[in-house]
């Protein structure tokens, strides 16, 4: 009896070892593992780089496509999934062309949020062509984008989701509109982005006077506090200036600069949700 025992023990710690085997050899054959998923609205992504940036199929086995072949192409975000194998991670996302006939995982890094812009782009989703070479269709300000003051003045004035901001500044007529300083307010601001960090954004701090800078807080406490989509009165704006130390002739005479940067609750068409406002004057 106690060799039968024996024998069936022997049977079964080898049939174990055999089954551990095996599992490493499947797991060694699926390549990378998925720890994490998030699922997306078909966001609108383009390539960050003219060069090769390979997609691979699901577990990062094979490499499928590269990016260099679609140089025109607006691709769509379904779902970011981190991948795992060993000590090594990375975020991929699920990608699909507009006409829906490439499909694959990417690492983020090569992709930037957007449509794509180059000329002749046609796969935009539903077939809609578009013609935003310039950034005044962005549902949010990207200020890594603009090169000039005037350009980011320019996003303000024909963006409708900029109408808050619009709207300050007209209360504020001399100010003038600051790139570096709205940088500055992104940098020291508090915002909701999309469930993602906020992103980054670099200044020149050797232009901004620490002396004179100044935060408008009771501002931005008005702007957070708005219904999504609402905007407030002159005179809402104008008592909140005035409690941050700007009443009416302040605010005539104030021809100093102003940075800021102002999501409105926006709910965007890439299918982001935005929040938070910032806002600085600087003499």
């Amino acid at each position: 009896m106690n060799k039968r025992i024996a024998s069936i023990l022997a049977t079964g710690l080898l049939a174990t070892g055999l089954g551990l085997v095996a599992q490493q050899s499947t797991a060694h054959a699926s390549g990378y593992a998925w720890a994490k998923t998030k699922n997306y609205n078909n966001v609108p992504m383009h390539a960050k780089t003219t060069g090769t940036a390979y997609m691979w199929n699901w577990n990062h086995t094979k490499k499928i496509h590269n990016l260099k072949n679609y140089p025109r192409t607006t691709w769509y975000l379904s779902k970011s999934v981190k991948m795992v194998k060993g000590r090594k991670a990375g975020i991929y996302y699920e990608i699909t062309s507009g006409n829906g006939r490439v499909n694959g995982y990417i690492w983020r890094g090569y992709l930037t949020k957007g449509l794509n812009t180059n000329i002749g782009s046609n796969n935009n989703k539903g077939g809609n062509s578009t013609n935003s070479n310039n950034n005044n269709q962005r549902s949010i300000p990207d200020l890594n984008t603009y090169n000039s003051d005037a350009e980011y003045l320019n996003y303000i004035n024909n963006n409708p989701n900029q109408n808050v901001a619009k709207l300050i500044m007209q209360q504020l007529p001399n100010a003038k509109l600051s790139l570096n300083l709205s940088k500055y307010a992104q940098d020291n601001g508090s915002f909701y982005w999309d469930d993602e960090d906020v992103p980054t954004v670099s200044y020149d701090k050797s232009k901004i006077d620490s002396t004179s800078v100044r935060r408008l807080t009771h501002v931005e406490n008005m702007i957070n506090n708005l219904s999504k989509d609402s905007i407030p009165t002159a005179a809402e704006i104008d008592a909140a200036l005035t409690a941050d130390g700007y009443p009416k002739s302040k605010q005539q005479s104030f021809n100093g600069s102003i940075g800021l940067v102002i999501l409105n609750k926006i709910s965007s068409p890439e299918g982001g949700l935005f929040s938070g406002s910032s806002v600085y004057v600087m003499n």
